[in-house]
């Protein structure tokens, strides 16, 4: 990303997406809307970048020389590795989660089958449902 800070000239007057971080602000700030309110002055709609709140601020060419905005241009002038590195961890967790969901089918199967030879017993039917809510639970959940 590129940084803009110290002298506000009229080129570089606050727009619509970029990020306003310093001290007036608690967190960093996106900019959703700009209106011009009278000569070195601007009524600022910006969004926490972590709590999502949204604040109206009137902004003077003074306050902005204080903050550091941080553009939103976009280059392309990353690691193609490490574009290939991600994407393979990204395929071999999407495996990992595949692996873990048969091999707790196969144990949720074994240990329903281990309670069902058991008969009428309260404890096996209190396992085979215990194992099959557990099973139930990992593939609905994303983070298991």
């Amino acid at each position: 990303m590129e940084e803009e800070t110290g002298e506000i000239s009229s080129k570089q007057l606050v727009r619509e997406g970029q990020i306003l971080t310093g001290p007036l602000f608690s967190e960093p700030m996106r900019v959703e809307t700009v209106r011009v309110n009278g000569p070195d002055t601007w009524v600022v709609g910006l969004v926490g970048t972590q709590s999502e709140r949204f604040r109206k601020v009137t902004l003077t060419r003074r306050d902005l020389e204080g903050l550091t905005i941080l553009g939103t241009r976009h280059t392309y002038d990353g690691d193609g590795r490490l574009l290939r590195l991600g994407l393979q961890a990204y395929s071999l967790g999407i495996a990992y989660e595949f692996f873990l969901y048969r091999d707790i089918t196969r144990f949720v199967k074994r240990q329903s089958a281990k309670a069902a030879a058991q008969g009428d017993d309260p404890r096996a039917r209190a396992v085979g449902f215990l194992m099959s809510r557990y099973r139930r639970t990992l593939a609905s959940d994303g983070t298991a």
